[in-house]
């Protein structure tokens, strides 16, 4: 998935820093998620991982990748009535292939995604969207919708619901017009979103066991777990993410809510990051690091680039404060969106540079 921010291209290199510096330790708390590949990464070293993000998308994704450690059986949805005659056309499959099948071939619905992030849907009201095409905004209702069904009649287990949600919100990352991200759509549908929506397996990680995924606020999540290893990776500017993922975040609880404005964002000022606030972000850090420096943890490992909100003197001030600092950088490619690469107006450099501070306590 597509992600501002995502550290799957840098959390090899993260990690081994660590080992030049001989941070150790076997729980892993990992503050900011995200798409959880820094979580997933760590599971697959052998870590017991905690994760953590107030996003929604993001619980669901890491319920789906991080705690889960059992391949999905859908025992129970597969003997159904519903899915009897269907699975006998996929037997060489295994069950979530069976069921992904399954929902691939429903008949689309007109519900809220159709009626609220599609053309036709929205024709009628104020402002027309293009986030999906007809055809895609009335499938991802139906699965939704037949997902929710599933869950309710208690066909299918918690980590299977999950699973099958995450799976949703990836395929729905690959068919959306957008620049990579949902703070708004293109004016004209580009190629990729005219593709037909395919759920396909998420790639599962079923490494050790007693991990665990939370959706609190960071500052008052670290009080409460005593990790060997704080893994910090805070937003880093002043966009928040919870506009930016608006539309993921109603894929993953599909709740119907109120949509406001031109791009039909939903409510978020209950999920409003002080992070991406200049006010109140070195208040935030500073009480961050304070809270974690009262816990068990043996090192704080923050990544932050050179154009964040705060600075490397702030930062290096408050972490001073706390234990024995260790500063790398690396360089990498910019972030680019799809709006980006097309218009080329992206007057900054190509490449922006990550520290990476450790912190040994």
């Amino acid at each position: 998935m597509q992600y501002i921010g995502n550290k799957q291209s840098l959390v090899p290199t993260i990690y081994e820093l660590m080992q030049k510096h001989d941070v150790s330790g076997e729980i892993f708390l990992d503050l900011f998620a995200g798409t959880h590949s820094v979580g997933s990464f760590f599971k697959n070293k052998g870590y017991t991982v905690y994760a953590n993000d107030w996003q929604a998308y993001s619980f669901y994704l890491g319920k789906a990748i991080i705690e889960n450690t059992e391949y999905p059986e859908f025992n129970k949805l597969i003997n159904s009535e519903e899915l009897q005659d269907f699975k006998e056309q996929y037997d060489d499959l295994d069950n979530y292939n069976v069921v992904l099948n399954y929902l691939n071939n429903l008949e689309g619905i007109e519900g809220f995604f159709y009626n609220n992030y599609c053309p036709t849907g929205t024709i009628n009201q104020e402002y027309q969207k293009l986030y999906f095409t007809d055809e895609n905004g009335k499938k991802f209702d139906s699965i939704r919708t037949k997902i929710e069904e599933w869950k309710e009649s208690g066909l299918i287990k918690e980590n299977e619901y999950y699973i099958l949600v995450s799976t949703a919100m990836e395929a729905m990352d690959k068919v959306s017009n957008t620049t990579s991200v949902y703070g708004a759509f293109l004016k004209q549908f580009k190629r990729a979103s005219l593709k037909d929506i395919v759920l396909k397996p998420l790639d599962l990680n079923l490494n050790g066991s007693n991990h665990k995924v939370y959706q609190e606020d960071a500052n008052e999540l670290v009080k409460k777990i005593d990790a060997d290893i704080v893994y910090l990776d805070p937003p880093y500017n002043s966009r928040q993410y919870a506009l930016n993922y608006h539309v993921l975040e109603t894929m993953a609880l599909y709740d119907n809510p109120t949509l406001y404005g031109k791009t039909g964002t939903r409510n978020y000022d209950h999920q409003k990051s002080d992070f991406s606030s200049k006010l109140r972000i070195t208040d935030a850090f500073e009480t961050l690091i304070k809270n974690i420096s009262e816990t068990k943890a043996k090192y704080i490992v923050l990544s932050y680039n050179n154009e964040g909100l705060l600075s490397d003197e702030y930062i290096l001030s408050i972490l001073n404060k706390y234990g024995e600092v260790i500063k790398e950088e690396i360089d990498y490619k910019r972030y680019r969106s799809d709006s980006d690469n097309n218009k080329r107006k992206y007057k900054k450099t190509n490449k922006v540079i990550e520290y990476v501070y450790i912190v040994k306590r």
